[in-house]
C-alpha cells in the first residue's frame, strides 16, 4: 500500500472484457496502466512522448529522411511482433517466436543463455522489480530501461529501482524519471508484493550498494541478467553470457526472441549501452556482430552522432577541472607499463564535480604510450574507495580486481575497499606490480 492507500501494483480496469493480468496480443504495444496514485510505477503508457528533440539521439521512425553525419539517410521501421508469434508464446513458454528481419541481421551471440527458461520465468511473473548497480553506467541504465519497456509490452507491471540518484549526464536516457531510489522513494517492504526481481548488469554484492540488504532478505524470486565474467552467489538464477559485449546485447536479443519491435527510445538506450561498454567500439570486445547490432539499433531510431555529442561532448566545467587533477597526479611504474592516478574526496568540492564525473577518467591513463595497465583510485563520498582497472595486451583486469574482492571484464574491472587511500593505493600497486613482473 502506498500513502494514499492504493496497492502499489494496482492497475486501472483492463480494456474491454479481458481478464486482469492476461497478456493479449492486442495489448503488447498498450501495456497495463499503473495506478496514478502509485508514486513508484509512474510510467504512463498512454502518455504522448515529448517531441523527439527532447530525446537526444531519438529519431522519427516512419520512413522520413533524417540527417546523419552530414548526409540524408532514410530510417527503416522495424516490423511489430506478429499475433502468431505472441499467441505461440502464450501457449507454450518454451516456444521462441520468429524474430523480425532486423533481429535476423544481427547474429545472435548470446548462446550460453537458456532463452526458453528465461522467457518462461518472465511469463510466470506479473509484477516485476528491475534493479541495477551503484554508480550506474549507460549499460546498466539503458539495459534496465529498455528491459522495463519490453516487459510492459508483454503486459507486465514494472518498478525500476536503484541504490543511486540518476546522474545528471545520463538523465536523457530516462526522460520520464522512472528510476526510484530504494530506501527513499520506495521502501523495500513495498516491493515484497512483486513476483520477480531482475538484477541487471551485475553479479556482485558490493555493486548493489544499499539494495544489497533487501536483495539478501527478500523472499521474492530473483534472476540475474548480466555479461560480466565474475560472479557471486546473489541467491538468484543466473542468465549470463560473458561473451556479450554489453548487457544491452542480451536485452536486445530477448526482445528479438519475444518478437517485440525496438522502439526509438529503446534503441537510444540500447545503443548507448553497447557503445559505451565497448569504449565507442574501441575495446577488444567489439566484433563484427557488434556493428551489425549498432546498425539495427540505428535503423530502429538511434542517432549515433547525437548520442556521442550527448555523452562525450557535454562535460561540465567541474568534470573538466577534475580531469585536470587526475592528469596532473598521474604516475608511472614498471618503466611506464603501469600508469595510475587518484581522486580525493575533497576534489569534488574543490572542482565542483559530481561523483558521476569520474566515469571513464581512467581511460585517459591508457592513452600513455607503453601503458599496459591503468589504475584509478577514487575516494567515495559515502566512504571507502573504488579502484578501476583497465588493461590492454594480455593482462586480465577481472583477475587483478579479484585479488581485492572485485571483478568485471578482461579489459575493464573494479573493486571496492574500505581502507584509507594511502593504504589501498600501496596494497593494490604492490599486488598489481607483482602480477605484472
Amino acid at each position: 500500500m502506498n500513502a494514499s492507500g492504493v496497492p502499489m501494483w494496482e492497475k486501472s480496469p483492463p480494456d474491454g472484457d479481458q481478464p486482469a493480468g492476461s497478456v493479449e496480443t492486442s495489448r503488447l504495444d498498450n501495456p497495463p496502466r499503473a495506478s496514478w496514485q502509485n508514486p513508484f510505477c509512474n510510467h504512463r503508457p498512454d502518455m504522448q512522448p515529448p517531441p523527439l528533440a527532447d530525446f537526444p539521439g531519438a529519431t522519427a521512425h516512419s520512413g522520413e529522411q533524417r540527417p546523419a553525419s552530414g548526409t540524408e539517410n532514410s530510417s527503416r521501421s522495424i516490423s511489430p511482433p506478429s499475433r502468431s508469434n505472441v499467441a505461440s508464446l502464450e501457449r507454450n513458454s518454451g516456444d521462441l517466436p520468429a524474430s523480425s528481419s532486423s533481429c535476423q541481421k544481427s547474429a545472435v551471440s548470446a548462446g550460453s543463455i537458456n532463452w526458453s527458461r528465461l522467457i518462461a520465468r518472465l511469463q510466470q511473473a506479473q509484477q516485476i522489480v528491475v534493479v541495477t548497480h551503484v554508480r550506474p553506467d549507460c549499460d546498466a541504465l539503458g539495459s534496465s530501461l529498455a528491459l522495463a519497456n519490453f516487459l510492459e509490452r508483454m503486459g507486465k507491471q514494472v518498478c525500476l529501482v536503484g541504490p543511486f540518484d540518476m546522474p545528471p549526464s545520463f538523465r536523457f536516457l530516462d526522460p520520464e524519471g522512472r528510476f526510484r531510489r530504494l530506501g527513499r522513494d520506495v521502501q523495500p517492504e513495498q516491493l515484497e508484493q512483486a513476483d520477480l526481481v531482475i538484477i541487471v548488469d551485475t553479479s556482485a554484492w558490493a555493486q548493489l550498494g544499499d539494495a544489497a540488504e533487501w536483495i539478501r532478505s527478500t523472499k521474492v524470486p530473483k534472476i540475474v541478467l548480466d555479461h560480466h565474467r565474475s560472479s557471486e552467489d546473489l541467491g538468484a538464477e543466473e542468465f549470463k553470457d560473458p561473451t556479450a559485449e554489453a548487457t544491452g546485447r542480451l536485452v536486445y536479443e530477448l526482445a528479438c526472441r519475444l518478437g517485440i519491435s525496438v522502439d526509438p527510445m529503446s534503441a537510444v538506450q540500447l545503443f548507448a549501452a553497447v557503445a559505451t561498454d565497448t569504449g565507442w567500439f574501441r575495446f577488444g570486445s567489439t566484433r563484427a556482430d557488434t556493428y551489425r547490432l549498432a546498425a539495427a539499433l540505428t535503423d530502429a531510431g538511434a542517432a549515433p552522432d547525437q548520442l556521442y555529442q550527448q555523452l562525450y561532448e557535454n562535460d561540465s566545467l567541474g568534470r573538466l577541472r577534475l580531469t585536470g587533477r587526475v592528469l596532473c597526479r598521474a604516475e608511472a611504474a614498471l618503466g611506464g607499463r603501469l600508469i595510475y592516478s587518484w581522486i580525493e574526496r575533497s576534489d569534488f568540492e574543490a572542482t565542483g564535480a559530481l561523483p558521476s564525473d569520474t566515469e571513464d577518467l581512467v581511460n585517459f591513463l591508457m592513452g600513455v604510450a607503453g601503458a599496459e595497465v591503468a589504475l584509478m583510485f577514487i575516494e567515495l563520498a559515502t566512504g571507502g574507495l573504488k579502484v578501476s582497472f583497465r588493461s590492454k595486451a594480455h593482462w586480465d583486469c577481472s583477475q587483478l580486481a579479484g585479488l581485492f574482492g572485485g571483478g568485471g571484464h578482461r579489459q575493464a574491472a573494479g573493486a571496492f575497499l574500505t581502507d584509507p587511500l594511502p593504504i589501498v593505493r600501496q596494497k593494490v600497486l604492490e599486488a598489481v606490480q607483482a602480477a605484472m613482473q
